[in-house]
């Protein structure tokens, strides 16, 4: 290997998959400078779109309920088999019922965060103090700290985890309105610190906070955070700059008084938009360069079960076929596949630890290869 050019190596890498990256980084000091090289990280991003990794989340209804996630052992054709044993466990900081399902809140550059107070789908409050930031590859995990300010006691409308790329660090960002006179408010935390500081100026109609979606999930793409509000816009926040600004959602044909649920999914580290009239049809958009691009279009038929909602997820392939959720309560989730180019649906079936495993919840996100240093290596300490 040592007499190959460089950038033969660079090139067999950037096809690799991310966990392979991670453990061939101990192989030796040589094969550890090739990985960590940024040119790496440049052909992956240009060439081949990172792989979708998928986890569960459960939780397990007891005197002492706990969170636990799981990983995909492997990934076949439409068959998903999970590792028996959880990658990590956390205590439930509250459970409201035995139903309540344990929701993984987002992800960005590998990362993932959930809440760990269990009070169901629709129930989109959270608090700084309950939210774990976790590194599936390395089994970390990372603590936010305590942010003593008003906005901490009152239940925040958005929130998310994003990438400062020309600071090498994340951070942490929650804003709602804070007081009577419907002012707005954004506190950021930037991992490695044990404090929060608060934007200066948030430049956005405060109405937005009074009517946020059903459950206002965040989106890290192209260096910035979007959140859907519920006036027809999205949020769109710059790392960089910490500066807020508003892009117009696609011209998507309504009919009528139609029952429908919207909502933004990372589609393969791009902004994607999901409009699915219940029981009818679902259609399925994707941002950029800041313009609507339709990704696919298709009716709500078999194998689809009747009478019950469905969510997508992500991206099955490198295809962008669409992977969905059911949104039921007390029964095992049902995934299912939408094939662009054949125009059909197909059931994801699941190899799993037993029969009684029904209440998880599924959640895809891009790997990253900026995962395989672990969370505290970028922190700001760092």
């Amino acid at each position: 290997m040592a007499n190959l050019p460089s950038e033969i190596i660079l090139n067999i890498m950037s096809r690799m998959p991310v966990k392979s990256l991670a453990r061939f980084r101990c192989v030796s000091k040589l094969w550890c400078e090739y990985i960590d090289d940024q040119h790496l990280k440049i052909i992956r991003g240009q060439q081949y779109p990172e792989e979708t990794a998928i986890m569960i989340a459960r939780t397990n209804f007891s005197d002492h309920p706990l969170i636990s996630l799981y990983e995909i052992e492997s990934k076949k054709s439409m068959v998903l088999k999970m590792k028996k044993i959880p990658s990590l466990e956390f205590k439930c900081t509250q459970i409201s019922s035995e139903y309540d399902v344990p929701y993984i809140l987002g992800s960005c550059n590998g990362l993932v965060y959930l809440s760990l107070s269990v009070k169901g789908y629709w129930s989109w409050i959270v608090r700084p103090c309950d939210i774990r930031v976790v590194d599936p590859l390395r089994k970390e995990y990372y603590e936010l700290p305590p942010m003593n300010h008003p906005l901490d006691q009152k239940g925040i409308a958005f929130y998310g985890l994003g990438f400062d790329d020309s600071t090498n660090t994340f951070k942490m960002v929650f804003f709602t309105i804070v007081n009577e006179r419907e002012e707005a408010c954004a506190m950021v935390h930037v991992f490695g610190t044990r404090s929060w500081r608060q934007i200066s100026q948030i430049s956005l109609n405060p109405m937005i906070f009074t009517r946020p979606p059903n459950f206002p999930k965040a989106v890290f793409a192209c260096g910035c955070l979007h959140w859907q509000d519920g006036y027809g816009k999205i949020i769109r926040l710059d790392m960089r700059t910490e500066e807020f600004g508003l892009i117009d959602l696609p011209n998507v044909q309504r009919h009528g008084a139609e029952h429908v649920r919207s909502g933004l999914v990372d589609l393969h580290g791009e902004v994607g938009y999901v409009y699915c009239r219940f029981l009818s049809s679902l259609e399925v958009w994707v941002l950029k360069q800041r313009e609507w691009v339709i990704h696919c279009r298709f009716d709500h038929k078999p194998p689809l079960p009747a009478y019950i909602s469905i969510a997508v997820i992500g991206c099955w392939n490198r295809d962008g076929d669409i992977v969905m959720e059911t949104i039921t309560k007390g029964v095992w989730t049902q995934l299912f596949v939408y094939c662009r180019k054949s125009d059909l649906l197909k059931e994801i079936k699941f190899i799993r630890k037993s029969k009684d495993f029904c209440f998880s919840n599924t959640f895809m996100y891009p790997s990253s290869l900026s995962s395989i240093h672990g969370i505290k290596a970028y922190s700001i300490n760092n």
